[in-house]
């Protein structure tokens, strides 16, 4: 089987891999992920909106969104007036938070940019070690 390629000049997207060789992840959590990635830094998802873009239903949407919230790649933060919560704000990694907080690993000229201003939060490394999601703490087995 051959793959036709196009020329990238318009209509593209560049991303991380990681979420796409993640084998913890169904296909529906990586076509969600990549579909979230394609948007802009700014955009501001809401649960009802993404659903619409495919023929999926409602509940095999929240099971692909729930596999990336359990293994790192989504973190729902409410949105609070006064005490009550008005609304959820979902916040997309682009690699599990948890690889970066809690198993963290150097990976080989990885930087990571403020998207706020374009800011590099740490230095490129040195190292040739990458991720190991054996020890990441999402639920499902590999």
């Amino acid at each position: 089987m051959g793959i036709f390629r196009v020329a990238k000049n318009s209509n593209y997207v560049v991303m991380n891999r990681t979420a796409l060789n993640d084998n913890r992840l169904s296909w529906k959590a990586k076509g969600i992920m990549a579909y979230m990635l394609s948007m802009p830094d700014d955009w501001v998802f809401y649960m009802d909106e993404l659903m619409t873009h495919s023929t999926d239903g409602k509940a095999s949407f929240r099971a692909g969104f729930n596999e990336l919230k359990e293994c790192g790649y989504i973190e729902r933060k409410p949105i609070r007036e006064g005490q009550r919560i008005k609304e959820w704000e979902p916040i997309v990694y682009e690699v599990p938070i948890n690889s970066l907080l809690t198993d963290f690993q150097e990976v080989e000229n990885q930087t990571l940019l403020s998207t706020d201003n374009n800011q590099v939060l740490n230095k490129p490394n040195t190292k040739k070690t990458k991720y190991d999601y054996r020890h990441a703490s999402c639920s499902k087995a590999i």
